[in-house]
């Protein structure tokens, strides 16, 4: 007898599945550009522009690259930031396309919808791009408004993760007739009324009296990002600090480019800061862990907490603690915690020893422990502990005493592979089983 299996309910279940996982990819586009310096400014220019959070959101993209040289036309025009960010999202087409792909437009000109036409602004086809493969070979480029020219030429592939990201180095950015001077230039934001207003006087009282107010409000035009600490944060500030000492550590909390927070999150390696001046020193680490976001000095760890203003290509952001720079505090001493920071249960008292001896020395810890900044403390019947802070860790913690003597130091545990690879290993094993099963019982 012949008995035929019908799977009404789990067909389009399972096909949803299918679907969804053969399209659960991520790219990160700055770490794909970061492999090859030629196109440097063209992806500070997807950092600063905000570009980069729009970019690794979609599934199937293609990125029309100019190497530094030929992008230099952007830089040398002095444009504003909104200016830039339209001629950068013109060369993100919102398609996979390669070189075989491209050349399938043999003869004739095809119309390639861009990031630009997603915003609503385009008029005229600025938000499309004109693709021809000629019969010389060359495939070109150019801006789809009528009566534009094919201006750019094809020249390789940089990089590809076929059906999902294609990166293009083409000849010469493209640029419609009066295109970059289309969009109305904004005010600039009042950072210091910004700060008044949000309770953040101190801070802004630093920016005024050192003169760096005037590098954010130079910076302004090509987006800013400024990590604002509390008012107690900066009272701990050590006075004699010279002038500028001060003035880097006011630039020090701020970095050039937007970078709102959902970029924020996906930030990886250290950032250059306003303090940095083009070189490799004064630069902050962005970490998220669980939609945390904190920024490591190299000597503190601070959270970044609510945003205070995120608008015109300028994001602020508050933090709960100065950051300090190596390159200031490392010779002058750490910051103490604001005063304001949560007080912790005293620790009783240890019972006094059979048979005490006043000149017995405190036990050294092994040698394994990292010497403490705060010097020799007191006995725990004498004061209770300080607060553990991001500076000074708890008096009962591994950081503060060390592992037990005789015990072999840990350990540290290997780095993690990388998340995004390992997601898309998963997808495409996870897919290819279940297309697999979905065959079968269909």
């Amino acid at each position: 007898m012949k008995m035929d299996f019908e799977f009404p309910t789990f067909r389009p279940v399972l096909l949803l599945l299918f679907l969804f996982l053969s399209t659960a990819t991520s790219f990160n586009i700055t770490s794909i550009l970061g492999n090859f310096p030629d196109f440097s400014v063209f992806n500070s220019y997807l950092t600063q522009t905000g570009l980069v959070v729009d970019i690794n959101s979609r599934s199937t993209i293609t990125v029309l690259a100019t190497n530094n040289d030929a992008i230099s036309v952007l830089s040398n025009r002095n444009l504003p930031v909104d200016s830039i960010k339209r001629i950068i999202s013109l060369h993100v087409v919102l398609d996979y396309y390669d070189q075989s792909k491209l050349k399938q437009f043999s003869g004739k000109s095809n119309l390639l919808t861009t990031l630009f036409q997603t915003t609503g602004t385009a008029t005229n086809q600025e938000g499309f791009l004109n693709a021809t493969y000629l019969n010389s070979g060359d495939i070109m480029f150019g801006s789809g408004v009528r009566g534009s020219g094919l201006t750019s030429k094809f020249v390789k592939v940089v990089a590809a993760e076929p059906y999902n990201i294609s990166i293009i180095q083409i000849s010469s950015v493209i640029i419609p007739p009066g295109f970059e001077n289309a969009s109305t230039p904004t005010s600039q934001v009042n950072i210091t009324s910004t700060l008044l207003s949000s309770g953040f006087q101190s801070f802004a009282d630093l920016l005024q009296s050192t003169g760096a107010i005037q590098t954010y409000l130079g910076a302004e035009n090509n987006g800013l990002t400024v990590f604002a600490p509390g008012d107690k944060a900066i009272q701990v500030i050590p006075s004699n600090l010279t002038d500028d000492e001060r003035r880097s550590l006011a630039l020090y909390h701020a970095v050039s480019g937007y970078h709102p927070m959902q970029y924020l999150n996906k930030v990886t390696g250290p950032l250059s800061t306003l303090a940095s001046n083009g070189n490799s020193n004064f630069q902050i680490t962005v970490k998220t862990d669980a939609q945390k976001v904190t920024l490591n000095s190299g000597l503190n760890t601070v959270n970044v907490g609510r945003t205070i203003l995120d608008q015109q290509q300028i994001a602020i952001y508050a933090i709960d603690a100065a950051l300090q720079p190596p390159e200031i505090f490392a010779s002058n001493g750490t910051l103490p915690p604001p005063s304001n920071a949560p007080p912790t249960p005293p620790t009783p008292a240890a019972p006094a020893p059979t048979s005490p001896s006043p000149s017995a020395p405190s036990p050294v810890p092994s040698s394994g422990s990292p010497p403490s900044d705060s010097g020799p403390t007191s006995s725990p019947a004498a004061s209770p502990p300080a607060p553990p802070t991001a500076e000074t860790p708890a008096a009962d913690s591994p950081a503060a005493n060390g592992p037990p003597a005789g015990a072999k130091p840990l350990t540290p545990a290997p780095s993690p592979p990388d998340a995004s690879s390992a997601s898309r290993l998963y997808s495409y094993c996870f897919a290819a089983v279940l297309s697999i099963f979905y065959c079968i019982v269909v």
